[in-house]
């Protein structure tokens, strides 16, 4: 019998690393908050909530297993990903594949009869680029793969927000364009703090295949884009003024943060420690923000 655990223990281990606990608690994060910006001064509906989040739970695993799947062979040369369960233990391969297929189908049937259908409809275009266009065609070949995959990671927000039957399109364009554009000044930035691990592996992102002045260009860019987009959404919603000039001095600040790198390219680890967990800061504020808003 302890055995038995012991066995069901450590594989319970393996499909928790495979779903990837982060992604998916930030995932699932930016849907809550989308559901309760939908809400504005409607009640709260609990089972649909309860479907949406568990339905979502399951797409987001099963596109985590997926991409730990097609990885595979490249996180075997990067050292941050060298450990992973599908480099260490071939032999789950078969029961990865299983459980992906067992989660897409959890998580169709819960979005598309207990949620609707425009909310799967979404979460199948999310899957579909993150695994297909993201993970098996561009990541490795193509230095604009970080922008096609923000598409997928843009999705949670709007599902959230469509599971309420009182939307805004507009207001959803641009809630997917906020998350749009600060996902690839993030990814840069990850990027760039595992640049020797891509170009070992030889995965042609962005920092990868351009220098660091461009790199940085790119990020100055779009934070400048995010900073637009909130100001519209905060100018247009039922977003309160204090919520919505916080949020502009957040990224004001984030975008004076990728100012110095360009000061700072001969020793940049630091800054881009730095960049990376205000990204991060960042998200969390504006998600908390739209919760705290309905409240």
């Amino acid at each position: 019998m302890s055995y038995i655990y012991r066995y069901l223990k450590k594989d319970l281990m393996y499909y928790l690393e495979l779903i990837k606990p982060r992604i998916l608690f930030s995932n699932l994060l930016s849907a809550i908050s989308g559901y309760f910006f939908g809400l504005k001064n409607n009640s709260i509906n609990f089972l649909i909530l309860f479907y949406m989040i568990f339905g979502l739970f399951c797409i987001i695993s099963c596109g985590c297993v997926l991409n730990n799947i097609f990885d595979r062979k490249n996180d075997k040369k990067m050292k941050r990903t060298m450990n992973r369960v599908l480099v260490k233990k071939k032999c789950f391969l078969k029961k990865s594949i299983i459980f992906s297929f067992f989660l897409f189908f959890i998580g169709s049937f819960f979005l598309y009869f207990f949620v609707n259908k425009l909310v799967y409809l979404i979460s199948c275009i999310g899957l579909f680029v993150y695994v297909i266009f993201y993970t098996i065609f561009l990541k490795k070949k193509c230095q604009y793969s970080t922008i096609v995959g923000a598409i997928s990671g843009s999705c949670p927000i709007l599902i959230g927000y469509f599971s309420v039957s009182h939307y805004s399109i507009f207001l959803g364009i641009c809630l997917f364009f906020i998350f749009f554009f600060w996902q690839i000044p993030h990814s840069y930035s990850v990027s760039l703090l595992y640049l020797k691990d891509y170009k070992k592996a030889h995965i042609k992102v962005f920092p990868v295949v351009n220098n660091f002045q461009t790199t940085l260009t790119h990020m100055y860019f779009c934070i400048n884009l995010l900073i637009f987009f909130t100001f519209i959404f905060g100018f247009f919603s039922y977003l309160n003024d204090l919520n919505l000039t916080v949020l502009l001095l957040f990224g004001f600040f984030w975008l004076f943060l990728v100012s110095q790198g360009f000061k700072t390219y001969l020793n940049p680890l630091n800054w881009i420690l730095k960049i990376f967990k205000f990204s991060i800061f960042y998200i969390i504020c504006f998600n908390i923000f739209i919760c705290f808003n309905y409240i």
